[in-house]
């Protein structure tokens, strides 16, 4: 069964660039990759990040989510349920960097999702790494959403079921066709924006999204922090 040109129960790797926006500068921050396996509903997806070298440190973040994806009628996922998600962020120096397990071998050095470890890590950060690893779900959501059948401007509620138990949800709007140029390429694209709720109220990040319409990739996703704005590219 193939979606996209893509084999279903396959796994499939894509390569992220993430670029900051401050003030009209632009620059290549930090590196992205994601791992995508999808076998009828059930979705695992992961994400492997790290910024380049600042003030001799590494910011990185490790993000898995596990989930059954429920849809009805080739509209948008109406309902996911999580079987597994976490979040790691760690910010080593380019030392700690070098030996390759200092995620694991220190609590200092480390914090999660789950509460485990040591590091100092505002509840921003860690509500950012939360919302980071919910956003793999979006690898599966655009597969299946009919973009034909609904209309700019559409706002949808979905249903989220936590590991826990505990419900969340997904706002999505649908803005409408689109282009977007990656090296001098344009695509056709679905131009989209979604927002995570986060504890139960939404979390105040809205996220655009532009989607190739053809194989239903993720090309962009862009959102605005404090410290300006930041897009994740899709670097083929």
């Amino acid at each position: 069964m193939t979606f996209g040109g893509e084999l279903y129960a396959q796994t499939n790797n894509y390569r992220y660039k993430i670029e900051y926006d401050f003030m009209g500068l632009k620059k290549t921050a930090a590196h992205a990759d994601v791992s995508i396996r999808i076998d009828g509903e059930n979705f695992t997806g992961t994400l492997n990040g790290h910024s380049i070298e600042w003030g001799g440190r590494y910011y990185t973040v490790s993000d898995t989510l596990v989930a059954r994806m429920f849809h009805t009628n080739g509209h948008l996922t109406v309902r996911e349920e999580v079987v597994f998600k976490i979040g790691w962020y760690s910010k080593p120096t380019a030392a700690q960097a070098a030996d390759g397990m200092y995620v694991f071998n220190n609590p200092k050095l480390y914090k999660n999702t789950d509460g485990m470890g040591l590091l100092d890590a505002s509840e921003e950060t860690m509500e950012a790494v939360s919302i980071t690893t919910d956003m793999l779900a979006m690898f599966y959501s655009y597969r299946k959403i009919n973009f034909d059948r609904i209309l700019p401007g559409r706002e949808y509620l979905v249903s989220i079921t936590g590991s826990n138990g505990e419900r969340q949800h997904l706002l999505f709007r649908y803005v409408g066709v689109s282009r977007y140029k990656i090296n001098g390429v344009e695509y056709p694209t679905y131009q989209t924006q979604f927002e995570y709720y986060f504890n139960g109220r939404p979390s105040g990040y809205t996220v655009s999204c532009e989607v190739e319409q053809q194989s239903r990739l993720p090309l962009v996703f862009s959102g605005k922090l404090k410290i300006g704005e930041v897009a994740m590219i899709y670097e083929p």
